[in-house]
């Protein structure tokens, strides 16, 4: 599951990266230990969820409408009300 989740996230940063010089990474090369924090907080609220624990979870995802969970089952839910269930 680390590896799917990984490889997801991973897409998204390549996908949505744009060409930029030095001067623009700066800012992300200062945020990279925020961005390793929160990422082990995500999987560390990801197994706890998986042994039934589901509050950690509940505290990382958003909670706007505009939410949208598709399992790797199928089907999808949107908004947190359908999410949260």
């Amino acid at each position: 599951m680390k590896t799917s989740l990984w490889i997801i996230w991973l897409t998204f940063c390549v996908i949505s990266c744009e060409p930029t010089s030095n001067d623009k990474l700066q800012p992300i090369m200062e945020n990279q230990e925020s961005l390793r924090v929160a990422n082990a907080q995500l999987y560390e609220a990801l197994n706890r969820m998986f042994k039934g624990e589901i509050e950690p979870i509940n505290n990382v995802w958003s909670h706007a409408e505009e939410i949208t969970y598709m399992g790797p089952f199928g089907g999808m839910h949107s908004g947190w009300a359908q999410v949260r269930e």
